[in-house]
């Protein structure tokens, strides 16, 4: 926190899937630092106790898939507060784990209704309402950029939101700034529709070893991520969209104009190649190394420095 009454007093933040998991932890985290913040989930409940936790929150029941719901969330919050400051685009969910050609095409859809038509929509209705100097961040995943067995629907929709957020960063700039998040592994609810249940403890011990610092990400790491894209410090970061890989680990990586690297950081497959989803008894063990080092590689950052959280 910044000054007394925090570095985003004053400022207006929407935050969607706001009820749990990422989302809670980010509406939780702007408030605290003194933003005014407006809850939006689908489970209005959940919604409305995270708002009623907060000194200025609103919540607001929303399905983030639907387009009029999208446009009602931006009006209610420039009727209770004349504008929007931040949107933290970071509904989302993942489909059952299963190989693509077993999974229904009603699914297929989804995945891409909900992960990638909401931000869409989100950029839509909240852009008119957003002045210079704010920012839009989006929740994507590391399996945008490095898929694994049994996700690929849910991973290729986060592929989709990057390259969104890439180009729609080039539309906006300089007034407003558009970055990404992309957390790998954390325990939210995620687990729970990806597996049926809690991930099973087998896999989590596989995907740990994939992670340096010995822990899967929590949604406080995705949150500070997100705060910091919104907040004035970042206010030098690229025109262009800039990706953080939000893990367990903290390696800063800043760029150096003109080397040979502009963005480039060590990263651990989150899931530990192909040994998670065997345990998770979706696929069959593949041959090769369960663990392989890839280096990220961003050309188009242009010439500020910027963090990478891996």
């Amino acid at each position: 926190m910044t000054g007394p009454e925090g570095r985003f007093a004053g400022k207006r933040v929407i935050v969607t899937g706001g009820a749990a998991g990422f989302g809670e932890a980010m509406a939780r985290s702007f408030a605290a630092d003194g933003a005014s913040v407006l809850v939006a989930d689908i489970d209005r409940r959940g919604a409305e106790k995270v708002a009623a936790d907060l000194p200025s929150a609103l919540p607001c029941e929303i399905d983030v898939t639907s387009e009029e719901q999208t446009r009602a969330m931006a009006d209610t919050a420039v009727e209770a507060w004349g504008g929007i400051d931040v949107v933290c685009a970071n509904a989302g969910l993942p489909h059952r784990a299963t190989n693509l050609i077993d999974l229904p095409t009603d699914e297929f859809d989804r995945m891409f209704a909900v992960n990638v038509r909401s931000v869409y929509f989100a950029a839509r209705y909240c852009v008119p309402h957003m002045g210079e100097g704010a920012s839009i961040i989006a929740t994507a995943s590391i399996g945008g950029i490095r898929p694994r067995p049994g996700m690929t629907a849910y991973n290729a929709s986060k592929g989709a939101v990057i390259t969104l957020v890439r180009g729609l960063a080039t539309e906006l700039a300089p007034a407003i700034r558009v970055n990404a998040v992309l957390p790998v592994s954390a325990p939210t609810g995620f687990d729970r529709n990806t597996f049926g249940s809690d991930m099973p403890e087998q896999v989590e011990r596989a995907v740990i070893r994939g992670i340096p610092m010995g822990r899967r990400a929590t949604p406080e790491d995705v949150a500070n991520a997100a705060l910091f894209l919104a907040s004035d410090e970042a206010l030098s970061s690229p025109a262009s969209a800039s990706t953080s890989t939000v893990g367990a680990a903290s390696s800063k990586c800043p760029v150096v104009p003109g080397s040979e690297h502009e963005l480039a950081a060590v990263d651990v497959d989150d899931l530990a190649g192909h040994e998670a989803a065997a345990l998770a008894g979706e696929v069959g063990a593949g041959g090769g190394d369960v663990v392989r080092l890839a280096e990220v590689v961003d050309r188009e950052a242009g010439p500020h420095g910027v963090e990478v959280d891996v």
